[in-house]
C-alpha cells in the first residue's frame, strides 16, 4: 500500500480493525480485479459500508444488499455519513479471513443484472448456437509494473480461433483485433459501469485471458476461466480465489494447453460450466 495515489491507506475517523466484534467500513486501495477478489471475504464479516471503485458500485450493491456501497474510491471529500465501528482496507481484510488454503471457499458471489444478462443472452444466441468464449489478451495500466510482461499479441493466440466457437472480446480498451474473428461490444466492456461486463461474462461458456479483471469476474460468477500467466506472476496467480479458474505458465507449448483445457471445459459433456451451481446472494451474516 502507498506506492500509488489510489493505493494509500485511508482514514475515515475510525480505529483500524483488529478482528474484534463490530461493524466494519471496508475500503478499496487496489484495482478492479483485486477488489473483486478481496470482496469475496465480505459475506463472512459484519460489513456495514463499502467504499469501492466507481465502476463496481452497482456490482457490489447487488452482491451485498445489506451494506451501503459507495463508489468514491478516488474522491477526497465524502458526501455520505460514516456509520461503522472500525475501518479496514479490502486487502487487510484477508489477514483475518484468508490465512490458509482451506480458508478459500471459492464460491461465486456476484449477481449479474437480470435484464442486462437477458439481453446479452439473446444477442449471443442470435450470433450462432456455438459455444461462446470470452477472450482478453491485454491487462493492467499502460506503463505500470508488469504491463509489458502481462500482455500478449493476439497473433500469438491465432490457433485458438480454429476452435468451433464464437469469441467475444473482453478487452476494456479500444484494441485492434487485427482481423481475427472476435466479436467486439464496446458498450459492454468499455463502459463506466462494470455491471455491463459482469452480465456479459455470465452468459459465456468460458473465458481465456492474460491476468486481468476478466478472470476475477469469471471466477466470482463461477464461469470457467483459463489464465495464461507471465514469467513474473503476481501473487494473485498463486492464490486459490476461485474454483472455476485455472492458471497455466506460458511455456513453449502453452497454446496447446489452452486449447486442450478449453475442449475439456467447453466441449466436454461434463463441462465445468454445465455443472456450476447458481450464483448465491450475500447473506450479510
Amino acid at each position: 500500500m502507498g506506492h500509488q495515489a489510489f493505493r494509500e491507506k485511508q482514514n475515515y475517523g475510525l480505529p483500524d480493525w483488529e478482528g474484534q466484534k463490530g461493524r466494519l467500513l471496508v475500503y478499496a486501495e487496489q484495482g478492479l480485479g483485486d477488489q473483486i477478489a478481496f470482496c469475496s471475504t465480505i459475506p463472512e464479516v459484519n460489513v456495514s459500508q463499502i467504499v469501492c471503485h466507481p465502476k463496481l458500485e452497482k456490482v457490489f450493491q447487488s452482491a451485498f444488499p445489506r451494506a451501503e456501497v459507495y463508489g468514491s474510491q478516488f474522491k477526497k471529500e465524502i458526501e455520505w455519513k460514516v456509520d461503522a465501528d472500525f475501518q479496514c482496507s479490502m486487502s487487510e481484510l484477508q489477514r483475518f479471513r484468508r490465512r490458509s488454503v482451506s480458508d478459500f471457499p471459492g464460491k461465486p458471489y456476484l449477481i449479474p443484472h437480470r435484464e442486462k444478462r437477458f439481453q446479452w443472452a439473446a444477442l449471443l444466441r442470435a450470433i450462432s448456437k456455438r459455444p461462446k468464449i470470452g477472450i482478453a489478451w491485454t491487462g493492467g495500466t499502460p506503463g505500470a509494473h508488469g504491463w509489458f510482461s502481462r500482455n500478449v499479441k493476439i497473433d500469438n493466440w491465432a490457433r485458438l480461433f480454429d476452435l468451433d466457437a464464437d469469441f467475444i472480446s473482453l478487452e476494456y480498451k479500444d484494441t485492434d483485433t487485427l482481423g481475427y474473428p472476435v466479436h467486439v461490444f464496446p458498450w459492454g466492456t468499455q463502459t463506466e459501469n462494470y455491471e455491463d461486463t459482469i452480465a456479459l461474462i455470465d452468459c459465456l461458456d468460458a473465458v481465456v485471458c492474460v491476468p486481468t479483471t476478466a478472470y476475477h469476474a469469471a471466477g466470482a460468477l463461477g464461469v470457467p476461466a483459463i489464465v495464461a500467466v507471465h514469467s513474473t506472476p503476481h501473487w494473485h496467480e498463486h492464490t486459490p480465489w476461485y474454483k472455476s479458474v485455472q492458471f497455466l505458465d506460458r511455456t513453449e507449448n502453452y497454446i496447446n494447453d489452452i486449447i486442450e483445457r478449453l475442449r475439456l471445459c467447453v466441449f466436454s459433456s461434463e463441462s465445468i460450466r454445465a455443472l456450476r451451481s447458481p450464483t448465491t446472494s450475500y447473506s450479510g451474516q
